[in-house]
């Protein structure tokens, strides 16, 4: 079953609104609206055991909101362009009349594989921070979402994924803090931690993340992080990396909807020539050549 936003808002206000883009799985539903409200309104928005995230772009009407049945409850306020609401609350909502441009993105942390093994205590965090949020990263990654939901790629699914994971961590960095795993006060990388780079790499596409990515999601520095994952896997972060990424080339050159240079980008590489450079380097033929032995080999068993 997929995840819905027109589930967790309800209003009796009259609005015009087109739907200009999205992106939705079971993990998450990411719409892009242009809304004309005819009149001022009001209207409750409940995300139940989702997160919430909406960016609204140049807006003419004001829009302020109240959490109910929270110790928080201080009255409305001016919801600003950048609204986080928690699972599990109801917030009032009210606003004037006018036209605005959003992206809401609603998501199941449990339901996206990296973020396994995070406390998600949502309900210690001050709720009076959720109106007008002030981070730039989270507002960049918004903004990326909105663009794959209006034009989206043959990787729009990998791409919206990636960016979520990145997202809701720095939504529990942002909120919650980030304490410290056992092992990683020992100089090793905790199980949760490796879970977590594989994730990212299994996700990502294009140039992939760097690795300030992959210490920013650690929440380890960049030079530690590279110290302690040789210490627990062996070789390096990159080496690591590009493997990670011709294994799954070789799952991605199986499928012959594919073409080789839309794989290349999938796995990470900034051309179709560089990761033909590499494959060979490292399984002694060209992509095109492992995909046709492929071929010979399905045939030889029918």
């Amino acid at each position: 079953m997929q995840i819905a936003q027109e589930s967790i808002f309800t209003s009796s206000t009259q609005v015009n609104a087109q739907l200009e883009g999205r992106l939705q799985n079971k993990a998450y539903d990411i719409q892009v609206h242009d809304l004309e409200w005819i009149t001022d309104g009001e209207g409750v928005l409940k995300p139940n055991s989702s997160c919430f995230l909406e960016l609204i772009f140049n807006p003419e009407s004001i829009w302020e909101g109240t959490y109910a049945g929270r110790q928080h409850h201080d009255g409305f306020q001016n919801l600003g362009p950048l609204l986080f609401a928690p699972p599990d609350t109801t917030m009032h909502c009210r606003w004037d009349k006018g036209r605005q441009q959003t992206i809401g993105c609603m998501f199941d942390i449990d339901s996206l594989s990296a973020l396994h093994g995070f406390d998600w205590d949502w309900a210690a965090i001050d709720l009076q921070r959720t109106f007008d949020v002030q981070n730039p990263f989270l507002l960049a990654g918004l903004r990326r979402l909105a663009e794959e939901a209006v034009t989206p790629s043959f990787a729009s699914e990998l791409q919206a994924e990636c960016t979520l994971v990145l997202l809701a961590l720095e939504l529990r960095r942002h909120f919650l803090g980030t304490p410290k795993d056992p092992e990683v006060a020992l100089g090793k990388l905790s199980h949760r931690q490796m879970c977590l780079v594989n994730e990212l790499i299994d996700s990502a596409i294009g140039s992939g993340p760097s690795l300030d990515d992959f210490a920013e999601a650690c929440d380890i520095p960049a030079r530690q992080l590279s110290i302690m994952f040789k210490r627990v896997s062996g070789m390096t972060l990159r080496n690591y990396v590009a493997n990670a990424r011709l294994k799954k080339a070789k799952n991605f050159l199986s499928d012959q909807r594919l073409m080789v240079k839309q794989v290349a980008y999938m796995c990470g590489f900034k051309s179709a020539a560089a990761f033909a450079a590499a494959f060979r380097k490292e399984v002694g033929v060209t992509p095109q050549e492992f995909r046709e032995s492929l071929g010979q080999i399905a045939e030889t068993t029918h």
